[in-house]
């Protein structure tokens, strides 16, 4: 008896949520150890002089992405995908910052100037102590433009009330802060095709080494993404972030699915393996993108799967006397199911050959009626 068919396989829930979960937790380390990197450049680099608020933000989340790697790596993933978003703005950001420091130099020596003409009194000394404390020089320099109004009004008034100061610096400092914001945000924008470049590059590095999962279908998503990265000067930004993230998710999409059929791959080698076959490594057609398992038993019996990668699986049976190819086929499915997890279904039977049962059959009663005499 022969029989070939065609079927659906899936991984059971729980272990393809497994595999999903053993990939971003890899995604997460892999981003971990790499801004982790950059951290230390850019500390090295003077950016907590630069853009403090930036740096001790990024020195949270990092501390978050490692506290959470071992007890919840989804939690983990999505802090890590959210300091993905702004860390490859911080290079570009402390160098304007860096570039408005000695415009802001010029800026201080001319205040300077003016304030030691104009007569200080105590209440605007303490107000300048305040102002010269703030860490951010973006910040900073904006209030110290802003205080030129109420530093006039504190003149006037004759007491030196300490909470009065603290008042007029916090509504300062607030309007400071909000004008810095917007001030990056804008730096931000006009630098932003670098900051994806950046971004691109690092997804490409980490999407390489991932080759071994679905070589071909990679190849065509990394081609995509190093065309994004060559014309990001002559497309429009948004244009290419969407590229980005289309093909970043479509390479996660192909490595878990390649994980899937490799865990189906393995599973159908062991059982094969225990019914007694001799299974020859598993063989890859490119052309096709099937992933096909031979196996012989010495008895002539041989068994062929094809697992592809879109959840389509077929088998073909063949070289059975009697019924023991159903056997041998009912024995796989379940093992698969309960054993290792992956469901069958919708079956379609393509081809079946039932021609050795019947001249099995016709055997045994030519042999009867021999014996009978008849």
């Amino acid at each position: 008896m022969s029989r070939n068919a065609s079927l659906i396989y899936e991984l059971e829930r729980k272990r393809r949520r497994e595999l999903y979960l053993k990939r971003i937790e890899e995604n997460t380390k892999y981003y971990l150890a790499k801004y982790s990197e950059m951290y230390n450049a850019f500390r090295r680099s003077g950016y907590y002089d630069l853009i403090p608020d930036e740096m001790k933000q990024l020195k949270i989340d990092l501390s978050l992405i490692r506290e959470q790697v071992n007890n919840d790596i989804e939690r983990a993933n999505q802090i890590s995908k959210n300091v993905g978003d702004y860390i490859y703005s911080l290079k570009s950001i402390a160098h304007e910052v860096e570039i408005q420091e000695k415009e802001i130099s010029i800026k201080r020596q001319a205040r300077q100037q003016i304030e030691n003409r104009l007569k200080t009194t105590e209440i605007t000394k303490q107000l300048d102590k305040l102002l010269s404390s703030i860490s951010d020089p973006i910040i900073r320099d904006f209030a110290f433009d802003l205080s030129w109004d109420i530093k006039e009004k504190l003149k006037k008034s004759q007491d030196s009330d300490f909470e009065k100061i603290q008042n007029e610096f916090e509504t300062i400092l607030n309007e400071a802060k909000k004008k810095a914001k917007e001030w990056k945000n804008s730096k931000k924008v006009i630098n932003k095709k670098h900051s994806v470049k950046e971004k691109i590059k690092i997804q490409i590095e980490r999407i390489e080494k991932s080759k071994k999962e679905n070589s071909e279908e990679i190849e065509k998503i990394l081609k995509n993404l190093k065309q994004a990265k060559k014309s990001i000067d002559n497309t429009n930004i948004t244009d290419i972030e969407e590229v980005v993230l289309e093909n970043s998710k479509k390479a996660e999409d192909v490595i878990l699915d390649e994980r899937i059929r490799r865990e189906t791959v393995k599973s159908l080698y062991n059982i094969l393996n225990q019914q007694g076959f001799i299974v020859s490594k598993p063989r890859i057609d490119t052309k096709e993108n099937i992933v096909i398992l031979s196996a012989k038993k010495p008895s002539g019996n041989k068994a062929n799967c094809k697992i592809k990668l879109d959840g389509k699986f077929s088998y073909e049976f063949d070289n059975y006397k009697g019924m023991s190819c159903n056997k041998d086929i009912e024995d796989m499915k379940k093992q698969l199911n309960e054993i290792y997890g992956i469901k069958l279904k919708d079956e379609q039977i393509t081809w079946e050959n039932p021609n050795r049962i019947y001249k099995d059959a016709e055997s045994m009663l030519s042999s009867n009626t021999n014996e009978n005499g008849r």
